[in-house]
């Protein structure tokens, strides 16, 4: 008898999960068809954990217009054919993980030729990095960013390569 009264618990949590727009992560996604999935699979606006975007056929992150916060790493890596960030244009918060750079980073993206899809973000509690992104020639899109602050002395932002 004791089943069905944990089941509803559990159900009852995790729908408020979902009705208050967050998941929790870690979350990968490494195809545009994650990246297109995204509203589908998670449905979320704020992520409790990382959010790592890395694949050779992501193009875009338009899916991701939604999501307004990470509360921990972000990780835009290796995206062989991604031009720009449009899709994260209502994100306002990275947060800061584990690892020994937490934060933002978005390397090795050949494509990359700005970060206006960044309009928004203000704060990033871990490092900014930036490297490696061969085309890029804007960063406007981080001209709203207020603050920087790195749990590693002496990192708080790192832009080089570009």
């Amino acid at each position: 008898m004791k089943t069905p009264f944990f089941t509803l618990v559990f159900l009852t949590v995790l729908y408020s999960f979902s009705a208050n727009g967050q998941c929790v992560g870690p979350i990968t996604l490494s195809s545009q068809a994650d990246v297109n999935a995204f509203p589908s699979t998670y449905g979320c606006t704020e992520l409790s954990g990382t959010l790592t975007i890395s694949g050779n056929d992501i193009t875009n992150l338009d899916s991701l217009h939604h999501l307004t916060k990470v509360d921990m790493d972000l990780f835009i890596t290796n995206n062989h054919n991604l031009s720009n960030l449009t899709g994260l244009s209502l994100l306002t918060y990275v947060g800061a993980g584990g690892g020994p750079y937490p934060g933002a980073h978005i390397t090795d993206n050949p494509k990359l030729i700005n970060l206006d899809g960044l309009n928004n973000l203000t704060t990033i509690a871990g490092l900014l990095e930036i490297s490696n992104n061969a085309t890029l020639t804007n960063m406007d899109g981080i001209s709203s960013l207020q603050s920087i602050g790195s749990p590693a002395p002496s990192y708080e932002s790192l832009i080089i390569n570009n």
